[in-house]
């Protein structure tokens, strides 16, 4: 599925030109799910790209580069921190001298739900 017969099939499902509910959601499904397929296709032509523009900055010892198409550059290495929320919280729970110390600096970011497509 290409993008114009997604775009007219979305389109079609959205002005309501498909024949009934059960159709248009599973019409909708279908189109999520080709170009769900053709995403990850070109996600690995991204990949394959980058690793070539890598190769490329590594033998000529650039580690930044500037073109008409784009920039590229290098990252320093650094570190990613995480901790075990559940523990903490567990800790908390059979430690009130802890849980006062830890508590404050506990922060909780409400997340919505949505639809799976599988």
């Amino acid at each position: 599925m290409d993008y114009t017969e997604a775009f007219t099939a979305l389109d079609a499902i959205a002005s309501g030109k498909v024949a009934d509910t059960e159709s248009a959601l599973r019409e909708a499904i279908h189109v999520y799910r080709s170009l769900g397929t053709q995403v990850k296709e070109f996600e690995a032509l991204q990949a394959r790209a980058k690793q070539i523009a890598s190769e490329i900055m590594r033998e000529t010892g650039q580690t930044k580069a500037s073109t008409p198409a784009g920039t590229a550059s290098f990252t320093a290495a650094s570190e990613r921190v995480s901790w075990d929320s559940k523990a903490l919280d567990a800790l908390c729970l059979s430690n009130d001298a802890l849980a006062r110390i830890i508590r404050p600096h506990r922060k909780v970011t409400l997340v919505a739900g949505g639809l799976t497509i599988k």
